[in-house]
């Protein structure tokens, strides 16, 4: 299998980098910031370990190279890890079919491959092989310097002709994010959160504590870009030159603050039933009437992206079991910073936001426009409707 990729990546020199602050910087290091850093308070996971089989882009009913479903197709994100499994938000073990796909990090700065196949047919190649992931390393020094790419490296796909190494990188992150492999999520993280490069263990792990494990291997972690000694948490030069690299995100266009949180379509307010203060409940529209389980705390985490916790018992609102899927209920529960609990409020019409969860990217709605009181709320698909838009006056 690996021989069949090559005959289409066509290897040529993978000499290490020098890079200029000394440490290579990979997207697989990055990928660990999609994680959440325990499993959370719900329980929607299972309370035992879960036997079924782990979740997989490459059944052997199907065989490699007969798939016509994405790669992670079935598979609930965010992830997370449970002791030693890696598992998605359902709790099912997953299971990791990756592929190295070189090039960013060397001296050529472009993926392996381009001269020989267009990316289309490459891309193609690893999804038919059965891999539902890849790393793709690249290198500080190619993001820092951005050169030109050589003509050469990519004599078979014209349209990277003329293009700098970061615009080739995205773009080839794009594509291999059109078919699922993984990146979808990764880029609307990266998109939407300020990093600051701490991604990178520096002493000793700690597990979560399950039955029948140590609850430490070493002290409680820290993290941060390496010193050349191996032995601080970070070179400050070093994490000032990333830094500059990396730019700050711009914030949100709401200030954070307290709000009563109205729907354009049928002038209700956002809702916790009867004040019940259980997590778990599902969260309606009624008349407003000033009560606190009418009050919000908007909070911006920066990007754009924001928490929305109830004035009444500081639990969040969130997508109903981390779904992705258009009609999901909206309920509230404990905040422990998932996906389904941080939403981009973003301008609609004048006055108007629309509220959608990072994990789907889909529009909190009053589901078919409804004015009844008491309607519980849903996510839907983007329709521009006034039902998705919803104003924020001060409480």
């Amino acid at each position: 299998m690996r021989q069949r990729l090559g005959r289409f990546l066509r290897a040529h020199p993978r000499g290490t980098i020098a890079a200029t602050a000394a440490v290579a910087i990979a997207v697989t290091v990055s990928v660990v910031a999609l994680l959440p850093a325990g499993p959370p308070p719900s329980p929607r996971a299972p309370s035992t370990p879960d036997t079924s089989p782990p979740v997989s882009a490459s059944p052997a009913a199907e065989g490699r190279g007969h798939q016509s479903a994405p790669p992670d197709a079935g598979i609930a994100f965010p992830l997370r890890t449970s002791g030693a499994s890696i598992v998605d938000a359902s709790g099912r073990p997953v299971k990791l079919d990756l592929v190295n796909w070189y090039g960013f990090e060397s001296p050529d700065y472009v993926a392996g491959g381009l001269r020989y196949q267009p990316v289309s047919t490459i891309i193609s190649e690893i999804k038919a092989m059965g891999f539902n992931g890849v790393r793709l390393p690249w290198s500080n020094e190619m993001w820092e310097s951005d050169p030109l790419v050589s003509g050469s490296l990519v004599a078979a796909n014209p349209q990277f002709a003329g293009q700098h190494a970061r615009d080739v990188f995205t773009q080839v992150v794009l594509d291999l994010a059109d078919v699922g492999l993984w990146f979808s999520v990764f880029t609307r993280y990266l998109l939407y959160h300020n990093l600051n490069w701490s991604y990178w263990a520096l002493n000793g792990t700690k597990s979560d504590g399950a039955a029948g494990q140590g609850i430490s291997y070493g002290e409680t972690e820290s993290y941060g870009v390496l010193d050349t000694q191996w032995n601080v948490p970070s070179l400050a030069s070093l994490l000032g030159a990333l830094h500059q690299i990396q730019g700050q995100c711009p914030g949100g266009s709401l200030p954070s603050g307290t709000y009563e949180i109205r729907n354009r379509s049928s002038g209700d307010v956002i809702d916790v039933p009867q004040s019940n203060s259980a997590q778990g409940t599902d969260l309606d529209q009624w008349p407003p009437n000033n009560g606190v389980n009418q009050h919000w705390q908007v909070t911006s985490l920066g990007c754009g992206l924001y928490t929305i916790t109830s004035a009444m018992d500081g639990e969040a609102l969130e997508i109903f079991g981390q779904s992705t899927s258009s009609g999901a209920k909206v309920d509230q529960w404990e905040y422990w910073g998932g996906g389904s609990q941080q939403f981009l409020i973003t301008p609609a019409a004048t006055g108007y936001y629309t509220i959608s969860s990072i994990n789907s990217m889909e529009p909190v709605e009053v589901p078919g426009g409804s004015s009844a009181a008491g309607a519980l709320l849903g996510q839907s698909s983007a329709n521009g409707s006034a039902s998705q838009q919803w104003s924020f006056a001060r409480a």
